[in-house]
Formats: structure tokens, sequence, C-alpha cells
């Protein structure tokens, strides 16, 4: 039996032991789901590489447990079952992103030969993100843009530290732009010929285990590990570990800026924070560098023009004025999906205010509950932590709970929402959905 494994989701019993005898034959991996809710926790575990999923099951049906398995960054082939006569189903299943789709009843050679080209592909894939993991990076890739003092002086800090082999550690919230500061130092250092190699932080031990796995192909290279502070306690003894041993990496980490109270909280490991805040970088949140949005959009506004074929070349004046007073609580990586999206949707050469997402020009009424003095006594780091945190609260309990209203009542994608609700405390036993 191969490495291969192939996850058969439906609720019929029938379908189930049909497409697993076809899956063993061609020497595969078997596992078994009887519903949605069933699949995404075992995809989270397995880690599947072609999914077979039927659209219609109780508790949760195909589509909806495809987006929950892709927000888990589990990105395979998928192959939805749908029934015969059912074209809006498959048309729905081919638009979110399905590899290809099989309908009742089956044709069993049909089904053999869809597997193995959705292994190939599998396969295929595989290859190609080894390929530019281990891959030096173009000067080309990286802009770093920023004319606010802070963001000067981080620059001369790279400057500074780039030639040597120091550990250093990118503290921010997220979408700050750690990780193209991370790949600025690569290029700027002696490093720049070897690979570099992004480790992405898991809550989960077995997934992280598998980002690990990059480390073994290569002696020499940049490691950046990004959201360090999202490690297991156990995946920070591993992380320690590859800190003491290798002498061919030089390491640079990201994290929320929560990570100094995890360590004074106890849930960071004290002598890791230590040995990857050898040099250290607080990168400001976008609200407070008001003065870099005008660059960045003009720059986000060349780049999407070009990849999506738009004359577009200019902003008027009130779309100026909705970036310049919105908040950007996604940072930079809200404001590059505001202007992509609105090259995508204008059809003039200047962008107007209409065309950005109505998160930054609706005016939602959210009603803060709790009044200015309860932050006196505190940081102002601190008091923006808790006003973050009950505006969440508060925002999830005016919308029922429901995430995806939140988030875009927030401005920030539903990713960013449960990361920010997962270092709040906010997630909840019975969410089944990413953290």
């Amino acid at each position: 039996m191969n490495s291969y494994k192939v996850l058969i989701v439906d609720d019929e019993e029938g379908v189930r032991e049909l497409f697993k005898a076809i899956a063993l034959d061609e020497g595969y991996q078997v596992f078994l789901a009887q519903d949605g809710l069933e699949a995404v926790q075992l995809a989270t575990k397995i880690l599947p590489d072609v999914i077979v999923l039927d659209v219609r099951m109780p508790n949760m049906d195909g589509l909806e447990a495809f987006e929950r398995i892709r927000e888990h960054m589990i990105d395979v082939p998928v192959i939805f079952i749908t029934a015969f006569g059912s074209p809006d189903l498959a048309i729905e299943a081919m638009k979110n992103g399905a590899y290809n789709y099989l309908t009742k009843p089956f044709d069993m050679d049909e089904i053999r030969i869809v597997i193995r080209k959705a292994i190939d592909l599998r396969k295929l894939t595989n290859e190609v993100a080894y390929l530019k993991a281990n891959t030096a990076i173009s000067t080309d890739t990286v802009d770093l843009i920023g004319e606010t003092p802070a963001m000067q002086d981080i620059f001369k800090t790279i400057g500074k530290v780039a030639e040597s082999h120091a550990s250093i550690l990118l503290l921010g919230e997220h979408g700050t732009g750690k990780e193209t500061l991370a790949r600025k130092i690569h290029i700027a250092s002696p490093n720049k010929d070897l690979p570099f190699i992004m480790v992405n932080g898991f809550a989960e031990d077995a997934i992280f285990a598998i980002e690990l796995n990059k480390l073994h192909t290569v002696e020499q290279a940049t490691v950046l590990f990004r959201n360090i502070d999202l490690l297991s306690m156990n995946s920070q003894a591993s992380v320690r570990d590859i800190y003491h041993s290798s002498v061919g990496y030089r390491f640079i980490a990201t994290a929320n800026t929560t990570i100094t109270k995890m360590v004074q909280e106890g849930k960071f490991l004290e002598d890791l924070f230590y040995l990857m805040n050898v040099v250290s970088i607080d990168i400001p949140p976008l609200r407070d560098r008001k003065l870099d949005i005008q660059k960045l959009s003009v720059f986000f506004l060349q780049k999407y023009s070009q990849k999506y074929g738009k004359l577009v070349n200019q902003f008027s004046e009130n779309c100026w004025k909705t970036l310049q007073a919105y908040s950007f609580p996604g940072n930079i990586d809200e404001l590059e999906n505001a202007i992509a999206h609105a090259v995508i949707v204008t059809k003039g050469f200047i962008l107007d205010g209409d065309d950005l997402p109505i998160t930054l020009t609706e005016k939602k009424s959210i009603q803060p509950t709790q009044k200015l003095d309860l932050f006196f006594g505190m940081t102002l780091n601190e008091a923006v932590k808790e006003f973050e945190k009950k505006l969440i609260f508060e925002v999830l309990k005016q919308n029922q709970n429901n995430k995806t209203k939140t988030a875009e009542m927030l401005g920030i994608s539903r990713r960013s929402l449960f990361n920010k609700m997962r270092e709040y405390h906010l997630l909840k036993e019975n969410d089944h959905e990413p953290i």
C-alpha cells in the first residue's frame, strides 16, 4: 500500500464501501466518514491527499464541510458526489474550488480514473510546493513601503542586523507585514542565495510536525517560524531543540505582541522566547501609520491593475477620504484585499469610494457597552487589546455568533477573526470551525 490517503465521506454505507473497495484496489490508504462534521474533524487529523465528498448529508452538508476544511488550510483535490439531475449543485461545487464531481449512479471506471487524476494532481502540487520552499527569493518579490518614523526606524534596524546570523523576532498584529519583513531580511543577508523556508505555526501538534518536515530537505537556509505563538508547549519544545541543534539555519520568528504576556503566564517557554528574541522588531498596526496608506494603496493599485488587466491608475477624492478614515483592523492585508476588490469591480479608470468593499464604506451601528474609564490604569497596548476583545465579543453577540457577519462587520477575514477569538479565548467548545 502506498502513502497516499483518500478520505471518503457519504452518509450511505453502500456508497462508502464502493469507493473504499476501488481506492484499496488502487493501493491507497482509505479513511471513512459518515457526515460533513466527521469529515472536517478527520481531515484535520489525517491530512488526506484526496477527498471524495457527498454534497447532501445530515448535520453538515458537503459544501459547508468543504469550506471548513479549506479554512483549516488543507488544500487538497476534492471530488464531490451529486445526485443525477443536480447540475446546480455540481456547478456550485466547482465554483467553490472542487477538483471534479461524480454523479449517481456511478461508473466504476470513471471513479477509478477521477481518483487517479486527483492523486496525480496532488503529486504535482506537492512537488511545486517543495520547489517553492527551497528556491531563493528574487529581490523583485519583496517591497517595503513606509514613510512614518516608526517604519523608517524598522528599515534601519533591518539594515543593521541583516548581515549578522542573529535570531530575530518580529512582533505585530495579524496583517502588519511580518512575513514581508522576514523575506527582506533574508534578501539583505549573506544567505540570500540559500533557500527561504517558511514553517507555519499550528496549535495541533500533528499538523505542525508535518510543517517541520520542510527542514529535513536542506542543511542551510533562512527559516521563518510563522505565528510561533500558536504552538502548543510540546511543539515549542521541538522548536527549541531545533534552535539548539541546527548550525546551518538563520532563524526568524513572527508572533503576536501578546507573546510576552504568554511567557509571563507560563504559556510559552521562556528559554525559547529568549533564543528567538536576540533582536526584536515591533511592527506598528496600520492605524498608527496613516501616512503610509496612500503609498501602499498606490502600490496595490498598480499590482492588481496589472494582474487583472485593468487600466485603472487613479483614486477619486472620495476614495482617498474613505481609506484615510477607516481603521483597518486587518492592517495591510485588509488594505490590499480592499484595493484588489475595488480594481475588480470598478468600471472606469478611477477608483471611487463606491468601488471599495462595503465593510469600509457602510456605517455600522456598533454601540460600545463599556465606558472609557474601565481602561484607565492600563498601558496603551493593554487597553487596545482589551477594547479589541470586548468589541469582538459585542459584535459576535449582535450577530448571534455568526462568524461570517461578524468578520464582515469588523472588516477582517474569517481566518483573522478566528485567530483573534482564539487569542482572546472567545472560542467555545462546540465551535467546529477553524482556529
